[in-house]
């Protein structure tokens, strides 16, 4: 009966938070993501409702498949290499500045955190797109659930404290070092559709996600056990984004929400595995190491973008798609109040949520080998 509850609250909540989004500006500023995140931590620490750290996982990793490959359907990769060159860069920078502190962490605490490699390429993926590719690439590479839950936990803390600073003395800050945005007159707001599909549309859109997981799901069997979870999540991410360069796809993909509501559910089932009690046990190293990926990236990062001379608005709202996704993008360019860059963002996220399986996955074999030939056990 508790579970059901529990699982119930899973897909019922993100529909509340939606719903006082709507009714309150202050919500809606926060956005569904950050009330989905609150609540699944509200309801890991509450002594009423057990929840089953299990179940959550599997919860969040079948609904991610899905997601992921809903969100990546609309996304016009093609335009998004047309975009200002700045903005290309300062994208591209952000994942080397992750990719680069995620190996140097490795390399540091490698011999003193098990499955150390694993962590490696967890930290790329959620780093580049977001928590979606973390679960993704911690089912692939079959990484211990205890492992998963305090790396997790460890980033809720970090980030959220991280996420609270950028959206009040951020801006000032990363002001000290980098140039002024320069506005170029485009009106952000109109260069996002906002019309929703029909239910039907919405009903293809869903079925054609399905049918493009079962397949990958179904291709995984050809493959020897090990492998099968990895392949299902390359297969999922490629087949998507293959399909979004059909102009017909993509079309009827945008404005469908189906995408997002899975993604509440998952940022719900991920929140509840964030226990205090699981950060008071877990092992303080992969704290620091988590922490110093973030910090150190942030740090990489804006120090490129003062040497190429990249503005102060592109830099932070192309890390924050890389460091929280595309749905923190709105709340940080509230915070910038400069509403031209919410399409460069939205969309540099969503890259970075198709990018962030295939680099996440490549870093972490990476970090397996750089650990064996420095002699470090991985």
């Amino acid at each position: 009966m508790v579970t059901a509850v529990v699982v119930i609250l899973y897909f019922a909540v993100p529909y509340g938070a939606i719903q006082a989004c709507k009714r309150s500006k202050f919500l809606d500023a926060l956005s569904p993501v950050v009330l989905c995140y609150a609540v699944g931590i509200a309801l890991a620490n509450q002594p009423w409702l057990a929840v089953d750290p299990g179940l959550a996982q599997n919860i969040a990793a079948g609904v991610v498949l899905l997601a992921i490959g809903l969100l990546l359907l609309p996304v016009d990769f093609r335009a998004w290499l047309r975009l200002a060159r700045v903005t290309t860069i300062s994208c591209l920078l952000c994942v080397a500045s992750v990719a680069l502190m995620s190996l140097i962490g490795a390399l540091l605490f490698g011999g003193s955190i098990p499955e150390s490699w694993k962590i490696s390429g967890m930290l790329v993926g959620v780093y580049t797109g977001g928590t979606a590719n973390m679960a993704a690439i911690g089912t692939a590479l079959h990484v211990d659930p205890q492992t998963f839950i305090t790396v997790h936990t460890s980033d809720v803390v970090i980030c959220g404290v991280y996420f609270l600073l950028l959206v009040s003395i951020g801006p000032r800050v990363f002001g000290l070092f980098l140039r002024p945005f320069k506005p170029t007159g485009e009106d952000a707001e109109t260069a996002v559709q906002t019309t929703a599909p029909s239910l039907g549309t919405s009903a293809k859109v869903t079925g054609l996600g399905l049918l493009t997981v079962a397949s990958a799901v179904g291709l995984a069997q050809l493959v020897p056990d090990g492998f099968q979870e990895a392949v299902a999540v390359m297969t999922v991410t490629s087949a998507s984004i293959a399909m979004s360069f059909s102009e017909k796809i993509r079309d009827m993909a945008t404005g469908s929400t189906v995408g997002d509501y899975l993604l509440y559910v998952f940022c719900v089932a991920v929140g509840s595995l964030a226990s205090l009690e699981a950060l008071e046990h877990a092992p303080f190293i992969v704290f620091l190491y988590t922490g110093i990926v973030v910090l150190g990236s942030v740090a990489v990062h804006t120090t490129l973008c003062r040497l190429l001379k990249i503005d102060r608005d592109t830099a932070v709202i192309t890390s924050t798609a890389a460091l929280y996704g595309p749905a923190f993008v709105g709340p940080v360019a509230k915070s910038l109040k400069n509403p031209e860059v919410v399409v460069s963002g939205i969309t540099s996220g969503l890259v970075g949520l198709a990018a962030g399986n295939y680099l996440g996955l490549a870093v972490a074999y990476l970090t397996r080998l750089a650990l064996s030939l420095s002699g470090t056990s991985p």
